[in-house]
């Protein structure tokens, strides 16, 4: 689904930047997509978490769930996210869950 990213953290325990890739596997292509991250920070890769993400995991980031704006979120089609699917809502600036009818707040316990 167009619009929607992956939010994502680097693992590492050294504490430096790490840098992963995703795309074409040479590094020549101008398709090949580069995600650089420090302690601290985070990155939202393309497409789902069967986009980029599902490389870059295998690259020392930790994937924390789909990313985007509550419009994009309430877009999609119905069965798009599954039950205890988190999702980080970039307009509400939480982290929210899909309990199964409704997107919850993860810390409060609200519904969103």
């Amino acid at each position: 689904m167009s619009g929607v990213t992956t939010r994502m953290l680097p693992l590492n325990s050294t504490g430096g930047q790490i840098t992963g890739f995703a795309g074409s596997p040479n590094p020549a292509d101008p398709s090949r997509r580069y995600y650089t991250a420090g302690p601290g920070q985070t990155i939202d890769s393309q497409g789902g978490p069967e986009g980029d993400a599902a490389v870059l995991v295998s690259q020392s980031f930790g994937l924390v769930g789909p990313s985007g704006s509550t419009a994009l979120r309430n877009s999609l089609a119905p069965g798009y996210f599954k039950t205890g699917t988190l999702f980080v809502d970039l307009t509400l600036g939480r982290v929210i869950m899909f309990d199964g009818n409704v997107w919850r707040d993860v810390v409060n316990g609200n519904a969103v």
